[in-house]
């Protein structure tokens, strides 16, 4: 069996023997996914198996090709591969110009010699007067005019009129799924009339990291917790192999998962980058086939990186090179940044510094200040009746062994932007949540408690409150 990718299917006709084709097993067509996808939605290699037709197999699918075509010795007369089901309209080329032939149903051959002396090329076929394709369909036949291909879901056409069609026989189909290190798994599926479906995305999202990469001193780095590669080999022949990037990030309803946009953008959905001196802030990009150059170095190709934003300041200037200011008269600093806007800001006084994988697959840092409130309550206890010897010398008749502590953190913003309200909309939903200890100097991995979305169509800004579960208290029971 040969195998062929869908962007090249006409391959399928590029052999000197297609009856020894069908006795190996036929044509293999596989579809795959686009190179940058999400990881949490399908990402499905189809694989579609067809035998070419030729005199000792005949087209078992339905709707059957009807090719429309003229003989070259006779250049006067427009035949059809089988009788016409359906009246049609049919125009050519001829040495009188063009013209068009209006054809009723049962023929297979439709003479024009008293019109004109020469057919040159069929132009188009369709039902109706006016209309002009290269291929129409009835509810037996795909009229496909000579010198077109045509693909579908049951044939695949040629220019020179040659048909492969959809097997429907059953049969075990196997895909190996390489990972970064050169090592794979093989995934196995049962084909269905001469269709197999492998959805990859199962596989791959198990290889992604559990938690973000430490920078250690580096200011840029790429990081598995947003991003694995896997490479497909074989499916377009020996010498086929491409690798893709699955994001950590999932396409919503109505979304489509390909991240082929991204490609070479911050992975951010905010309009701009806030910084605040003494914790960290860094921005992810999504690098395509070839690596991107920043001021801090090279981005990886087929990567998802990290890059640190630091604390060189650079004063934001007018057109006069006059510094702006804010409503409190300090001048307003930016930072180094790819593409998107990182402005200094000013550490609130009770500052609340939380991060999370986004829905796009990089990492958003955000600074709570104003609304914060800690409870810390015992949820149960589990206690037993000792024996009691001596009731008189007994200081208790029932000792607790164990207790189940919660502590949780409510915080909320408030005056934000439909920009920033998205992209905090997305916090509970993220699969890690961090919150930076300052007393400890490390981030905390938090879960989502409970969360209220309000989000008001008609206001110019909108507000967002959480309540996260911090670490249980460790007792002394």
């Amino acid at each position: 069996m040969r195998n062929i990718l869908k962007s090249n299917s006409q391959a399928i006709f590029n052999t000197s023997d297609r009856l020894a084709d069908n006795i190996a097993g036929g044509v293999a067509i596989w579809e795959v996914p686009p190179t940058y996808c999400c990881a949490f939605n399908p990402i499905v290699f189809k694989r579609t198996k067809f035998l070419h037709e030729i005199d000792t197999y005949e087209p078992t699918q339905k709707i059957v090709p009807n090719f429309v075509y003229f003989d070259n010795e006779d250049g006067r007369i427009i035949y059809f591969s089988r009788p016409t089901a359906s009246p049609l309209v049919v125009v050519v080329s001829t040495d009188r110009g063009e013209l068009t032939c209006k054809i009723g149903a049962g023929n297979d051959e439709w003479g024009i010699s008293g019109i004109c002396g020469e057919i040159y090329s069929i132009l188009s076929v369709s039902f109706f007067e006016g209309e002009r394709a290269d291929y129409v369909q009835d509810h037996e036949y795909i009229y496909i005019r000579k010198g077109a291909s045509y693909y579908g879901s049951d044939f695949i056409c040629s220019p020179d009129m040659k048909v492969a069609y959809r097997d429907t026989a059953i049969e075990t189909v196997h895909l190996c799924v390489y990972k970064q290190n050169g090592s794979y798994e093989t995934m196995i599926a049962e084909s269905y009339k001469g269709v197999c479906r492998f959805d990859i995305s199962s596989l791959v999202k198990t290889w992604l990291n559990t938690s973000l990469k430490d920078f250690k001193g580096a200011e840029l780095v790429k990081d598995n917790a947003l991003f694995t590669k896997f490479t497909i080999k074989g499916i377009g022949g020996s010498g086929y192999a491409e690798t893709f990037v699955a994001l950590n990030a999932v396409a919503q309803i109505g979304e489509p998962s390909d991240r082929t946009g991204y490609v070479g953008s911050v992975l951010t959905t905010f309009e701009h980058l806030n910084y605040y001196k003494g914790f960290e802030l860094d921005y992810s990009i999504l690098a395509g086939a070839q690596p991107i150059e920043t001021e801090r170095g090279e981005i990886e190709s087929k990567a998802v990186t990290r890059i640190r934003v630091n604390d060189l300041e650079q004063k934001l200037l007018d057109h006069n090179l006059s510094e702006i200011t804010d409503d409190r008269g300090l001048p307003i600093t930016t930072l180094p940044n790819f593409d998107t806007k990182v402005f200094a800001r000013r550490t609130p006084r009770n500052p609340f510094y939380l991060r999370w994988i986004n829905r796009l697959g990089g990492v958003d840092y955000f600074m709570f200040a104003l609304r914060q409130k800690i409870s810390t309550s015992v949820k149960s206890t589990s206690s037993y009746t000792p024996v009691i010897n001596d009731v008189a010398q007994a200081k208790f008749n029932q000792k607790v062994y164990a207790m189940t502590t919660e502590s949780t953190v409510t915080i909320g913003a408030e005056g934000l932007t439909d920009a920033e309200f998205n992209a905090l909309s997305a916090v509970p939903y993220s699969p890690l949540i961090e919150w930076y200890d300052e007393a400890r100097g490390k981030w905390i991995e938090l879960s989502i408690h409970k969360s209220a979305l309000d989000y008001a169509r008609h206001d110019a800004t909108h507000s967002i409150e959480f309540t996260l579960l911090l670490p249980m208290i460790n007792t002394q029971f």
